[in-house]
């Protein structure tokens, strides 16, 4: 692992996603439906307005284009060959962010990387869990602030490593890791267990 410079690069928070893919099951294509779904919920209406037509534009045309992109990311992560190079981020886009249809959201990289950084969090101690530390590679970020700190901001491993860490049951309790955060995270993923066991199918998570 010494040459990142053609790495595949994941934006930290969308593991969640991957995480869907690879412990939950469901294919791209449902993954991709999925979002779709969210989207079009409370997140566009009250917390982000807007956020969908950002995401899939408002002709037909522009959501089956941003649906297809979606699918096809989580399918090339899959595809990937064991030793390739991947890189989750909080520092720039991925293949997500290239599907939405205008992204504007997607450029609003905080100053803290709030979100992403938990993330990268997340994925490093499910490395330390599973027994992967040494086949991962931290960078960090200064953050400018009245006591400026470092910021842990990528972590580069391999596909297969990768794999591993996205897959992991625990991956959402460690980056949601606040202890308000730790059972309504844990009640979350043995929802999502059930829908998939009993209901299926895309939206369902």
């Amino acid at each position: 692992m010494s040459d990142f410079s053609s790495s595949f690069n994941v934006r930290a928070h969308h593991a969640l996603q991957l995480w869907k893919v690879e412990y939950l099951g469901y294919s791209p294509e449902e993954v991709a439906q999925s979002l779709k779904t969210a989207a079009g919920g409370l997140l566009s209406k009250i917390i982000k307005p807007g956020y969908r037509e950002d995401v899939y534009g408002t002709t037909p045309a522009e959501n089956e284009a941003a649906l297809t992109g979606l699918a096809t990311f989580f399918q090339n992560f899959k595809d990937l060959a064991p030793d390739e190079p991947v890189t989750f981020t909080a520092l720039g886009k991925d293949g997500i962010c290239a599907s939405c249809v205008i992204g504007n959201h997607c450029d609003k990289i905080r100053t803290r990387f709030d979100g992403d950084a938990e993330w990268i969090r997340g994925l490093r101690d499910t490395a330390t869990e599973l027994g992967l530390a040494t086949n991962i590679q931290l960078g960090k970020t200064t953050v400018k602030s009245l006591f400026p700190k470092e910021i842990e901001t990528t972590l580069t491993t391999d596909a297969a490593t990768s794999k591993k860490l996205v897959g992991d049951r625990q991956l959402p309790v460690r980056a949601f890791a606040l202890p308000v955060d730790r059972p309504l995270t844990r009640a979350s993923i043995w929802r999502q267990e059930r829908k998939r066991d009993h209901l299926g199918g895309p939206g369902q998570f």
